[in-house]
Parts: C-alpha cells; structure tokens; sequence
C-alpha cells in the first residue's frame, strides 16, 4: 500500500467522523432559545409572548426531524446558550454592584453627570467662549 492510498483511507475516515460532529452544539437550537427568551420577555402581546416560548421548540423538533442533528447536539446548544446567558448575567451584575446601585444603561446625558464635571475643552458649557482680543 502506497502513500497516497494511506492519505485517502486516513482522509475517509476524518470525514466520517467530522459528519458525526460537525453539527455540535446545536446554534439553531441556541439561537432560537436565545431569541425566543427576549421575544417572550419583551413582548407585549400574548401571541408573541406565545411564539416566544414556541420558537425554540420548534426549531428543536425540526431540525431533529429533517436530521440535521441529533437531540444530543439540541441539547447541548440549549446548555451552551444558558451558559453564557447566565456568565453574562453575572458578569453585568458584578459589573453594577462595582459601578453602583444608580448605573444604568443607555447613553449618557449632561443631566447624569455632576456639575463640576460639565466641562467642554476646559470651560463650563454655559460659559461663552473668551473673545480673543
């Protein structure tokens, strides 16, 4: 048996398993956990709030079913997507009890900053520029 037959046996065979795993973890399933959450969470409507939590099973079952993945791969993407959602949880709330109890998000604007900090290039922004003699 020659080098070139070796390398195609050898080549078979990572393909054969790469077919196995190569849907692992399941970021379909993931994705739609992730999505279903915020559009349940968020949404007004109960419809919504509805498909919300129909969404990722849903998807679930059908990519189990066309056989894109097995439920093992579902599984793990719903445990991979809790994971990093709850270490992100955390971490933004490590973050606000380091910060302070009056952190929030969105854009700051000149009402949120103390007074002695309302400065534009080292002058009071209700100050008038000095008129250069």
């Amino acid at each position: 048996m020659g080098l070139v037959e070796r390398a195609d046996q050898r080549a078979a065979r990572a393909r054969r398993l790469r077919q196995r795993v190569r849907a692992m973890p399941s970021l379909h399933v993931g994705w739609a956990l992730w999505s279903g959450w915020f559009l349940f969470r968020h949404a007004r409507r109960k419809t919504l709030r509805g498909f919300g939590l129909a969404y990722p099973a849903l998807t679930t079952l059908v990519v189990i079913a066309t056989g894109n993945q097995y439920l093992a791969d579902a599984i793990a993407g719903a445990f991979l997507t809790l994971l990093v959602g709850a270490v992100v949880g955390l971490v933004h709330n490590v973050g606000e009890h380091a910060i302070g109890p009056t952190t929030r998000l969105g854009p700051v604007t000149p009402a949120d900053r103390p007074e002695h900090s309302r400065t534009d290039l080292g002058r009071p922004l209700n100050s008038t520029p000095e008129a250069s003699p």
